[in-house]
This record gives structure tokens, sequence and C-alpha cells, in this order.
């Protein structure tokens, strides 16, 4: 199975100060690894050094196998699709036009712009009759959360980094969306990093998962290694989410 995304004792300090690393593990073609811990735990900062939000100050970040840092940034992060939680729409766009930002951004014309706005709305639940022309402010806090992945999706990106995207709303809704980006990220093969503080939501969402502690990962392995690690960390993080 390909590599996508690796890191090589990759360093990120501030001031002199260690916020991550050392870090080394690699993301596989098609497959989700989930980063799981506390806030402040590193997990958000390294998902930012996949696509050069911020620069490792020592080690190596491959994406595709070519230095992120040898990428010109903007075509490195069309190939990156990024949801957070917060969304981030434009509150004076619609939800067609929000979706469409970054394909027109890279000159496809407006049939091309449109139909993949058609097809990602049905992708993610949204009747595109319905939601088309709604402004953001019109939407259910799960709407607009879906709108967010759609965005995401817009340019066909390879990667998909996640931020905790579902943190922010209801149980029953973060629930509903657990399933439809299960269902997703079969059914399109992107290589994902899922980043959350909900161990539930990462067994449900996960091929593998990286416990993240004070900046370093603790554990890495399959789910079932996950479920029967005898490794502290992940033990009281187990019991911690009964």
């Amino acid at each position: 199975m390909a590599t996508v995304v690796e890191f090589s004792d990759v360093v990120y300090s501030i001031d002199g100060r260690r916020l991550v690393g050392p870090l080394s593990f690699t993301a596989e073609e098609g497959k989700t690894l989930v980063l799981v811990g506390a806030s402040g735990s590193g997990k958000t900062t390294t998902l930012r050094l996949v696509n050069r939000l911020v620069e490792p100050t020592s080690g190596i970040v491959l994406v595709d196998g070519k230095d992120a840092k040898d990428w010109d940034a903007i075509a490195l992060r069309r190939r990156i699709g990024y949801v957070i939680q917060e969304v981030g729409l434009f509150p004076h766009l619609s939800v067609a036009r929000n979706i469409g930002v970054v394909p027109r951004l890279m000159g496809d014309n407006n049939a091309a712009v449109g139909a993949r706005v058609h097809e990602l709305l049905e992708l993610v639940g949204l009747p595109p009759a319905d939601f088309s022309n709604r402004r953001p402010h019109e939407l259910s806090g799960g709407q607009r959360q879906r709108v967010g992945v759609a965005r995401a999706l817009a340019a066909d990106p390879p990667i998909l980094l996640c931020d905790e995207p579902f943190g922010a709303v209801d149980p029953f809704t973060r629930s509903e969306l657990q399933k439809e980006f299960k269902r997703l990220a079969e059914g399109l093969q992107k290589t994902i990093l899922f980043v959350t503080h909900d161990v539930n939501e990462a067994v449900r969402l996960g091929d593998r998962i990286a416990v993240f502690e004070q900046g370093e990962i603790r554990f890495l392995g399959s789910m079932d290694e996950f479920a029967t690690s005898t490794n502290p960390v992940v033990v009281a993080l187990r019991e911690s989410n009964r």
C-alpha cells in the first residue's frame, strides 16, 4: 500500500520550546489515521505541518514522496482538503458558491463548477434543489458541517485533513455525521488524517490510531491493537471514555 504522507523525525518548536516531536509515522493511501489526545497534545499542529501552515524546525514531512518544503505551497494545498470544527464558510455566499470557491480559483468554467457542486451536495446528503441557494445562517450546525466537507472535497484532493470537524454539534447530529463520514471515506478512498479527542469517534472512524501526549506519539497501531494494548497511556485513555 502506497505511503502518501510521511513524517521523519519531525520537530516543531517556537522560541526554543518544543511543541511537537520528534514524530515519525506514515499515512497510507485510502486509509484513515486518527490522531487522538487531550487538548494541547500536538494533534492540530501535526495537521498544520502537512499542508505547510507551519514549517518543521527539523526533520522532514513528505507528501507523495516529496519534501513538503519543495512543494509550491498553493499547489500542495490544492491537493489537500481541510475540514475544521467551525467550518469557516463565507457568510455572504450561497452554499453553492461556498463549495465552488476552489474549483473557480483553479479556472473551472461555470458549467463544470455547477456540476461538481451538484454532485457534492448529493454526496453529503443535502439535496441541491433545497440547499444550493441558501446562506450559511439558514443552515443547522450539522448542515453547515456537511457543506464544509463538500467544500473540502470540491477539487477532488487525494488527502483530507480533518480537525475535530464534528466537535461543535450536538451528540445526535455528531453520530449521524460520523456515519456519513465513514460512508464517504470508504467510498472515496482518500488518505485521511482525522483529529479528535473522542476515543469512541476515533474507533468508529479510523483504520489506525495515533495517541498523542505532550507533543509525542505514545502509541500507533490498528484499532485491534489499540483495544488490547497494555500501554499505560492507552489504558488510561480507554478507561476515561467508558
